[in-house]
C-alpha cells in the first residue's frame, strides 16, 4: 500500500491548509483489482479495520512530520460504512492521535453523504464520538443538486465537501453551478467550512470564490513530501495546465499492509480509504 496526499487550496489566499490522505494498492501479477473491488474484498475478509488504523497511522504520522512547517494543517481521512459501524473506532482515533501527538482539530474524518443516509440519528451519535475526542468531521460528496440539506443540521460536522459543478456553457450546467450558491450559503450559516472537489479549471474556481466556497480540491495527486514542498507546488496562481494524472508517490507503507502481498508494481488501483 501506497499512501498519497491531495491538496485544499483557499481560495481567498491561494495557500494550502488541508490535504486528504489517499490509500493506492497494487499487485505485481495480472489486471490491477477495481477500486470497488478491492474495498469489496476487504470488507468480505474483515480487513477493513487494519486498513483505517494503518492510514490513520500514516497520516497522523505525516502531520507530525509537517507540524514545524504548518502547524495549523489539518490532514483528512476517509471512514467507510464498515468503519462507523465499528465500536472499538473512536478508541483507535483517540490512542493514535496521542501516539503522534496531533493536537485536536488537526485529524479530520470524512464520511461520504450514502454512508450516513439511512439513519442520521446514529451516525450523529457514532461521529459525535469522534469529535469529542478531538477529530473534525467532514461531509463528502455532497451534490448540490440531488443532496438533502437536512444532514447538515442533524450531523455535526466541520466541513462540507461539495462536488465541483461543471465547466461547460450548456443550460443545465449553468443550472448546476447555480445550484451550489444556496448550498453554500446554508453551510457558511451553519459554521461550516465548504470545499468544492474535483475543480480543475481558474473560471470555475473564480466562481466559487464569489459565491462564498471557502477551499477547493483539485483532482491533482501531489509528490509532496514535505508540506513545503506541496505547498509550493499549489501556492502559485492556478494556470489552468492539466496536472490530472500526476500520480508520484509521497509515502510508502509497504511493511503492514492489510492485504500484505509483498508487492510492488507500476500499475496501482487506486481508492480512497474507505
Amino acid at each position: 500500500m501506497v499512501v498519497h496526499v491531495q491538496a485544499q487550496v483557499e481560495l481567498a489566499t491561494a495557500s494550502v491548509t488541508a490535504v486528504e490522505i489517499l490509500a493506492r494498492f497494487a499487485r505485481t501479477r495480472g489486471t490491477p483489482l477495481d477500486a470497488e473491488e478491492l474495498l469489496t474484498a476487504q470488507e468480505q475478509a474483515g480487513l477493513v479495520p487494519r486498513l483505517t488504523s494503518h492510514v490513520l497511522d500514516a497520516a497522523l504520522g505525516a502531520r507530525s512530520r509537517w507540524s514545524a512547517g504548518a502547524p495549523g494543517l489539518r490532514v483528512g481521512v476517509n471512514l467507510s460504512k464498515v468503519d462507523l459501524m465499528d465500536e472499538d473506532l473512536v478508541d483507535v482515533v483517540a490512542r493514535a492521535m496521542e501516539r503522534h501527538g496531533v493536537p485536536a482539530g488537526a485529524l479530520e474524518l470524512e464520511v461520504d453523504e450514502r454512508s450516513v443516509a439511512g439513519d442520521l440519528v446514529r451516525a450523529a451519535e457514532v461521529l459525535d464520538g469522534f469529535r469529542r475526542v478531538g477529530a473534525a468531521i467532514a461531509l463528502d460528496g455532497f451534490d448540490a443538486e440531488r443532496s438533502s440539506l437536512g444532514p447538515l443540521n442533524l450531523l455535526p460536522l466541520d466541513t462540507l465537501k461539495i462536488v465541483g459543478p461543471p465547466t461547460g456553457g450548456s443550460a443545465r450546467e449553468a443550472r448546476s453551478r447555480a445550484a451550489a450558491r444556496p448550498v453554500i450559503a446554508a453551510a457558511r450559516s451553519l459554521g461550516l467550512r465548504v470545499v468544492a472537489v474535483g475543480v480543475d479549471d481558474p473560471a470555475t474556481e473564480r466562481y466559487l470564490r464569489d459565491i462564498g466556497c471557502h477551499a477547493v480540491q483539485r483532482r491533482t495527486i501531489d509528490d509532496a513530501m514535505t508540506v513545503e514542498e506541496l505547498s509550493a507546488s499549489e501556492r502559485a496562481p492556478y494556470d489552468g495546465a492539466d496536472r490530472s494524472t500526476e500520480t508520484t508517490r509521497w509515502a510508502e507503507t509497504r511493511d503492514t499492509a492489510p492485504d500484505d502481498t509483498s508487492t510492488t508494481t507500476t500499475e496501482p488501483a487506486s481508492i480512497r480509504s474507505g
